[in-house]
Order: structure tokens, then sequence, then C-alpha cells
């Protein structure tokens, strides 16, 4: 069960590695371009009636403004102070979208200073560490460095430390020492090196650039490899081991519990009751009769007569007179008169 597993994660992680590998380069919208422009003092000399800052400065917005769905970055060194090889400065930082911020960057540089790539290149490598789809470094310089550090081996120990990174240089009107450098900083940065002369060779060069940063070529894919299928073996017949008999135990023969007998136990004591003296006769008191108490003699109660009353007085009845007639008036009946008809009734 685990080699079938085993078989399937691989076969899973080669067929994913195969729908990426192309031979072609980058897709549209996937590319980051980090420029560092030397602005060191050189580059006022003149090459065919113009500086070598206006003619990059020039050269160098037109590619940014033909560039398309690209992240874009740009630092520059010397141009601020003289002499200092600390003069570096992070223009714009890497991501940016804006053509017109970057081209107002680009136009506002004057040289001064002195060449610090080494450390230009370092500023860049901080930029470059949290992304993580390879970038391009575009390098254009007139001069080799002139601080101190090797930028050579630099970009070499970047590499190793496995940041993802291509790095292309230009050399801008150098000489065979200076070219040599320059050369070197784009061999270890997996890039490519291109040298210009004059006006017409630095635009040049930039195109080349921009083939080898942006233009994306149609992607051949390779077809995924043959892979056989495994024929799995039977697994092999385990045969069950022999078990050994266990061997016999015999119950130990337990001697029988030793015979224990009752203890005589010694009658109990008799215990006689006790003789109870009898109690002692209680002569009841003889009572002395109670004396005889005579009733006394009640006189008889006097004899009381009533009272005669006296006859009550004899009342003679009042004679009533009788009432007085009352005669009634006479009431005449009134003569009522009967309505005469007449003819129009």
């Amino acid at each position: 069960m685990k080699k079938l597993l085993f078989l399937l994660l691989v076969l899973g992680w080669q067929s994913s590695a195969v729908a990426q590998e192309t031979t072609g380069e980058k897709t549209p919208g996937d590319s980051n371009v980090l420029f560092i422009l030397d602005a060191s003092g050189s580059m006022w000399g003149q090459i065919g009636g113009a500086s070598k800052i206006a003619i990059a400065k020039q050269e160098m917005s037109r590619l940014v403004n033909e560039l398309e769905n690209t992240k874009m970055g740009l630092i520059a060194y010397g141009h601020r102070r003289k002499g200092d090889c600390n003069d570096i400065e992070n223009l714009v930082e890497l991501g940016n979208r804006n053509k017109g911020t970057i081209i107002k960057q680009i136009k506002a540089i004057t040289p001064k200073g002195k060449t610090p790539i080494t450390k230009s290149i370092e500023i860049a490598a901080k930029q470059l560490q949290p992304v993580e789809d390879e970038s391009e470094i575009i390098l254009v310089s007139d001069g080799r460095e002139t601080c101190e550090g090797d930028p050579c081996v630099y970009v070499k120990e970047l590499k190793q430390k496995g940041i993802r990174f291509r790095m292309h240089v230009i050399g801008f009107d150098v000489n065979h020492q200076e070219r040599e450098q320059l050369e070197c900083i784009a061999k270890a940065g997996g890039g490519k090196y291109f040298s210009a002369q004059n006006a017409a060779q630095f635009k040049n060069a930039l195109n080349s650039v921009k083939k080898q940063v942006i233009e994306v070529k149609k992607p051949t894919f390779r077809p995924p490899p043959k892979v056989k299928k495994p024929t799995f073996r039977p697994p092999p017949k385990v045969k069950a081991p022999k078990l050994n008999p266990l061997p016999k135990v015999e119950t130990p023969k337990l001697n029988p519990a030793p015979k224990v007998e009752a203890p005589k136990l010694n009658p109990a004591p008799k215990v006689e009751t006790p003789k109870l003296n009898p109690a002692p006769k209680v002569e009841t008191p003889k009572l002395n009769p109670a004396p005889k108490v005579e009733a006394p003699k009640l006189n008889p109660a006097p004899k009381v007569e009533a009272p005669k009353l006296n006859p009550l007085p004899k009342v003679e009845k009042p004679k009533l007179n009788p009432p007085p007639k009352v005669e009634m008036p006479e009431v005449k009946k009134p003569e009522v008169q009967k309505p005469r008809q007449t003819d129009e009734g």
C-alpha cells in the first residue's frame, strides 16, 4: 500500500512539473525589472556632441515607456554628493507600475560623485529577497567600482544564497579593464553583458536587454516521460509459526485443614436470688367519729295578712249627643241648548 501511494505522488509531481517546464521565457505580466543607473561625475563625458547622462536618460525613458505589464524600480548612485561612497538612493521601490513616476525620477538625476556598484547591488538585493518570482537587474555604468567591495564576488554570493535574479550590464564607453569587471558581474548574475560606445549602440543595447527580459517566446512543452506501469508482485506467503504447546501445570495439592476442637465452656455459676425481707405491717390509724351536729331550729315565718283593697268607683258612661243633621243643597242641572241645524248642513 505504501509503494502504491509513493508511485501516485511521483506521477502527480512529474505531471505538474512537466506542465510548468517550458523552453520559453516569461509570460506577460510577471516581469520584475530593477534599474541601477550610474550617476557618477564621469557620466558628463561627451559622445557625439551629447553627454553620456543625457543619452542614458533619453533611451532609458523610452524603454520604460515601452514596457507593458511590468513592475519596475530605480536605484541611482553618485547623484547627490561628490566623493561619497554612501551616496546611493532607492528612487523608486520595486513593484511600481507608474511609468510617469519612474521617467520623472530618471530625468531629475544629476551626476556628481563616485561609483559604489557593490553597495548599490546590496540595496537591490534587499528588495529582491521577499519576491518569489525571478527578477531582472539592469546595471548601466560607464566605469568600474571606485569604492570598497568586489561587485563580481558579491553577485556570486547572492546567487549562492538562492536569491532569484538575473543581472544584465551595459558598459557605456568603458575601457578594457572596466569592461572585464562589468562582464564578470553579468556572468556571475546569470545575465548578459552589452557594450555601447555611442548613442546608437546604447539604444541597441537597451533593445537587446528588452528582448532578454520582456519579449515572450512561444513555449514548447516537452512530452512527459513514459512511465512504466508498475507490476505488483503478490505478497509472499507467510507461514504461521508453530507454537510450542503450553506446559502442563499441575494444580497443587492442598493439605487438609487441621481439626480444631471446640473449646469446652465452663457451666455458668449458679446465682441464688437474694431473700427479700417482708414488708413491715402498717396499721391503719383509728379515726375518731365525727361529732353530731344538730340542725338549728328555725322560727316559723310570721303570718302576713293581705291588705284589703277598696273597690273601684263606678264610672258612668257619658251620653253622646247625636250629630246635627246637615241638609244637602239642591243642585240645579244646567240647561244645555241644542245647536240649530242650518240648511247648508
